[in-house]
């Protein structure tokens, strides 16, 4: 009993290489250019490097308050001076004061 092969076509045996090659392109392009992919860690990485500036920048800011704030206690200010200092800065006078402009 003889045996006949089919020939396999040009078309069908690049099929197989073709479709993982396209597969491949696909995952490939995700795991760069995705959602989750490498530019997007390296745009939250530098997210996260403005961020802890800021951080830095703001716990700076809260230090030196709480140190002025710490300056204000009854005892180490005079009253006189914080009430003039006050009305200076926020521009109140009371009801029986004269304030005068001088023009510069």
């Amino acid at each position: 009993m003889p045996t006949r092969y089919k020939k396999q076509s040009f078309y069908g045996r690049l099929f197989l290489p073709a479709l993982t090659l396209l597969v491949l392109t696909y995952f490939t392009f995700h795991a760069v250019n995705g959602r989750y992919g490498y530019s997007a860690m390296q745009t939250q990485q530098a997210r996260v490097i403005e961020l802890k500036e800021q951080r830095k920048n703001l716990l700076d800011e809260r230090k030196m308050m709480r140190e002025r704030a710490g300056m204000l206690k009854l005892a180490a200010i005079d009253p006189d001076l914080l009430d003039e200092r006050a009305r200076q800065l926020l521009g109140y006078v009371r009801s029986d004061e004269l304030l005068i402009y001088f023009d510069r």
